[in-house]
């Protein structure tokens, strides 16, 4: 007889109770999905980072092992950047198939190109790769991914790597415009930019 006392004094759960319970398994739901969206993108944002970092690094191998001058064309589109890599001659199909393997990197917002010398850039930017006195474009690239989400490729032009960092921009105190770009780079950039 006890224990059928017991049960009914058990009292039911209130609707009230339930709502509040609801809420806050959807609030917690919410958190979840928004740092796992958020998560994503910023995955996202490291892995196009990754591919421009070695599209870059083909540029400059091509340009070193063939002996040819190798411009690297970064265009901004709708979700994100293309980025095709074109030489003075034409590649074999293997290698141009392979340095141009998914010209469209997604997860990039934009970008800007602060050359050592010039003016910054932020729509469609040429690096020429020119393998006349080991010539590699100096400068800053910077990425900015959804967010806050920026990261910096500084090229400090041959023989030192690219650096990728979150803040650093180029910084040199004196440039030698004929040391860094040999006259036929310039005319090569030059009549570049004209066309």
């Amino acid at each position: 007889m006890n224990t059928n006392a017991a049960h009914r004094r058990k009292r039911p759960v209130t609707l009230l109770e339930m709502l509040v319970v609801m809420a806050l398994i959807a609030l917690i739901v919410g958190a979840v999905s928004f740092n796992v969206v958020k998560m994503r993108r910023s995955q996202q944002f490291r892995s196009a980072m990754t591919v421009v970092q070695q599209k870059l690094q083909a540029a400059l191998e091509t340009m070193l092992i063939h002996n040819e001058t190798v411009q690297v064309v970064i265009q901004p589109v709708q979700k994100g950047l293309k980025i095709d890599i074109d030489t003075e001659i034409p590649l074999t199909k293997g290698l141009g198939r392979l340095l141009n393997r998914d010209p469209l990197v997604k997860g990039i917002d934009s970008y800007s190109w602060i050359p050592a010398e010039g003016r910054p850039t932020r729509g469609q930017s040429t690096l020429v790769f020119s393998p006349i006195a080991k010539a590699i474009p100096k400068g800053t690239l910077t990425f900015f991914g959804p967010g806050s989400l920026k990261r910096t490729i500084v090229l400090k032009g041959y023989p030192h790597p690219f650096r990728v960092t979150e803040e650093e921009q180029f910084e040199e105190s004196t440039l030698d415009s004929e040391t860094l770009y040999p006259k036929e780079v310039r005319n090569l950039w030059e009549a570049h930019e004209k066309s």
